[in-house]
């Protein structure tokens, strides 16, 4: 092997900048090819790299691989090449920038070893994944980006100060902060990641942002920020309790606004926040096996999540429309679509032979492990959140609901090329768990082939499809506007906005007419500066002054003998004084 080592997000970033000045035929090529050797890049670095670059004194621990990040390095090396294929029919520069420049920017924050790099690159994210956003050219989707934008600067700015003190104190390399101090750094370190990581109620960008990014941009944002977060959090709060009732409420919240949503991208988006749920409640068990758990379901997540985004953008891309409720019968017009889906839809339920039952199944046991066995239960419920909302309801309605008779158009190879391969990658990791678990950060033993396991996932859809089936009527999504938590900090924000900006305004106006005033008293008093005493002139010219009202020089000024007067009498009073000194 070369001791040549190449940072598979530098990498990818470059390459997003030469994208820009291609033909589009070359540009669309380097979508797919790129990532496949930052995959390759990936593959072959070995464990205990360490690259380091000093700066002005300072040493950035940039190309750091251990066995706490492998499994996110390649997986998001792979899904990147799978959005990649998906993305590249587009061809466009801002998406070519945009995407290969964000999938560089997650592996950057995933080799990162210190604060600083893990915040350079955080940053960089941010700004990538905005035109990913912006890039959808719609009205919708540049209010939607400019909102991402500014959620995702407060809470980098948050991290960003926290890191600041973090450092000041002495500790530069990433580390855990469970043991406290729980000070002001401590505070804003985790708000910062929390914002990314979706945690309710700091949640309300997904659902906002992600239905409208590009159809591309989809795939790639449903895996990487939100599972980077996690990433994050298991460094710095590993063990930290209060998560456990974070990731819970997150996992019925999520799942319950799915359930009720009728914008594809839009339910997939509150699924993220429900699955996120499970990881962080996982880290706040913080054990090393609750750890594995949230690492494999990061895993596993990455790879089912990118392709339901991938099948809801061919079906747009196909139809034109968003709403399950406008679509149906889609099952014979879009079989291949109508596969993927369901292999993805069976891996985020955790059917058996698919990733989520290699990768979910660990949540449960690690919280059993740990004698949580509410958390445990109350996670299963929520799995049938899940299998309602995805599976179920996604998959009914739309392929095999009522006949809508939509047009279907043909989509780009590329899109059903990337679509097969997360589909046969979801396939791969729910048969072959030991691989899987092999690049987990710590050596387990656990199996989830077991005969228990195995039947008791096996109930779980039926046993969900059997309850919709139960209240079929109701199940049927609807168009309506969803109410999320950010309305009861909006609202009150634009009232107390437009408030402040009223008294603003009407002092803007009250100083405008003080000023008005000075102004009219300043120009009256500068035409006619004796106006201002009152003083009238010895010199009447009344007719041409009253006609004008304009200051006349000449009406002020005093006779020739006047002043021929007081010069002889100052000469006469001064030669007196003279004699009479001398």
């Amino acid at each position: 092997m070369s001791n040549v080592m190449i940072h598979p997000g530098i990498f990818l970033i470059i390459c997003g900048l030469v994208a820009v000045f291609v033909p589009k035929i070359v540009r669309q090529a380097m979508m797919i090819i790129c990532p496949i050797l930052a995959f390759a890049f990936a593959f072959v670095l070995p464990l205990g790299t360490d690259g380091v670059l000093t700066l002005f004194g300072y040493d950035f621990h940039y190309m750091f691989v251990a066995q706490k990040n492998i499994m996110f390095l390649l997986v998001f090396t792979l899904v990147a090449v799978f959005a990649g294929f998906y993305s590249s029919y587009a061809g466009d520069k801002l998406g070519a920038f945009a995407a290969m420049g964000y999938a560089g920017g997650a592996a950057g924050v995933i080799m990162a070893g210190d604060w600083f790099t893990l915040i350079f690159f955080w940053e960089f994210m941010a700004i990538t994944s905005t035109l990913l956003i912006w890039g959808n050219r719609t009205k919708k989707s540049t209010a939607a980006g400019f909102r991402y934008l500014l959620v995702h600067m407060l809470g980098g700015n948050m991290l960003l100060f926290g890191i600041v003190i973090k450092v000041t104190q002495g500790s530069y390399m990433i580390s855990n902060l469970t043991e406290g101090p729980h000070d002001l750094a401590f505070w804003l370190i985790f708000l910062g990641m929390a914002v990314n990581a979706a945690i309710v109620p700091l949640h309300a960008w997904a659902p906002d942002a992600y239905p409208e990014s590009t159809l591309g941009g989809g795939a790639f944002m449903s895996g990487f920020t939100t599972k980077l977060a996690v990433l994050c959090v298991c460094y710095a709060f590993a063990g930290w309790k209060p998560l456990i009732v974070f990731g819970l409420i997150m996992i019925f919240y999520g799942a319950c606004l799915a359930i009720i949503e009728n914008d594809m991208r839009r339910l997939l988006s509150y699924h993220i926040i429900s699955q996120l749920g499970f990881m962080i409640a996982d880290i706040g068990i913080g054990t090393e096996f609750a750890q594995d758990a949230a690492y494999a379901l990061a895993f596993g997540n990455v790879l089912y999540k990118s392709l339901l985004f991938m099948c809801a953008g061919a079906i747009i891309y196909a139809t034109g429309i968003r709403k399950i409720n406008q679509l149906g019968r889609l099952a014979k017009k879009m079989p291949l679509t109508c596969i993927v889906f369901f292999i993805a839809a069976f891996s985020i339920t955790g059917v058996p032979g698919f990733a989520g039952f290699t990768c979910k199944s660990l949540s449960m046991a690690c919280a059993e492990e740990a004698g949580l066995e509410w958390v445990a239960t109350l996670m299963m419920l929520g799995s049938i959140g899940t299998a309602l909302s995805i599976p179920i309801k996604m998959g009914y309605f739309i392929f095999f609901g009522e006949e809508r008779n939509i047009e279907v158009k043909p989509y780009p190879v590329v899109m059903k090329i990337g679509m097969v391969g997360g589909a046969i990658a979801c396939i791969l990791a729910g048969v072959l768990p030991g691989q899987v678990y092999s690049l987990l950060p710590f050596a387990t033993d656990y199996t989830p082939y077991t005969i228990s396991h195995v039947l008791e996932y096996a109930q779980l859809l039926p046993a969900a499809f059997l309850a919709f089936l139960m209240y079929l009527p109701n199940m049927e999504p609807h168009t309506a506007l969803t109410i999320d938590l950010d309305w009861f900090y909006r609202k009150p924000f634009a009232i107390c906005y437009a408030g402040l900006s009223k008294a603003l305004f009407a002092f803007q106006n009250y100083c405008g007419g003080i000023g008005r005033k000075v102004y009219h008293f300043l120009q009256v008093t500068s035409n006619d500066p004796y106006s201002f005493l009152h003083m009238s002139p010895k010199n009447e010219l009344s007719d041409d002054r009253q006609s004008h009202m304009r200051y006349k020089e000449d009406a002020y000024r005093s006779r020739i003998g006047d002043g021929m007067i007081w010069v002889i009498g100052s000469i006469a009073v001064i030669a007196i004084y003279l004699l009479i000194v001398m």
